[in-house]
């Protein structure tokens, strides 16, 4: 039985992307107007989330969203917003991330851990071609970090065995 590696995707396995401009584009896309303080309130309501929810849900998130940035939008933008995978990515090439995974993957279960949206997070996975490297991919609908429920439910049943 192989060993379980919990993984972290943003700033470890998917680099750092310019989350400004993915909010600028969306809003573009949205006919936002582009004005600095809607764009610095959107970007504090995804900063502060996790503040104050122990939890991913789209309702939520989209309330929240639009309480911290005080622009009038709908739910379709937030969405709009998660489904631009391409935005959501660095646009650097990921050829050390792919080489740990790759000597990793060998020997262990390699699990995906991240408070943000499961189905978001595996797309980025795709786009990026890491997928194929994980078992599965948590996301924060139940939890979020660092909650220890949420690495609970990544070590899954490998945690009961160990007791």
């Amino acid at each position: 039985m192989k060993k379980r590696v919990i993984v972290d995707l943003d700033g470890t396995i998917i680099p750092k992307f310019n989350v400004k401009e993915s909010v600028i584009k969306c809003f573009e896309r949205n006919g936002i107007e582009r004005r600095e303080s809607f764009i610095k309130g959107f970007l504090r309501g995804m900063k502060e989330y996790e503040i104050f929810h122990s939890e991913y849900d789209l309702f939520l998130y989209y309330d929240f969203l639009k309480r911290c940035s005080k622009v009038p939008f709908s739910i379709e933008l937030v969405q709009d917003y998660l489904s631009h995978i391409e935005y959501l990515v660095p646009q650097k090439n990921t050829i050390e991330e792919r080489e740990f995974l790759e000597r990793i993957y060998a020997d262990y279960e390699v699990v995906a851990l991240s408070s943000f949206f499961k189905e978001v997070e595996e797309k980025r996975l795709e786009y990026l071609h890491l997928r194929q490297y994980f078992t599965e991919v948590y996301g924060g609908e139940e939890y979020t970090k660092p909650d220890e429920r949420a690495y609970e439910m990544a070590l899954g049943s490998l945690l009961w065995k160990n007791v």
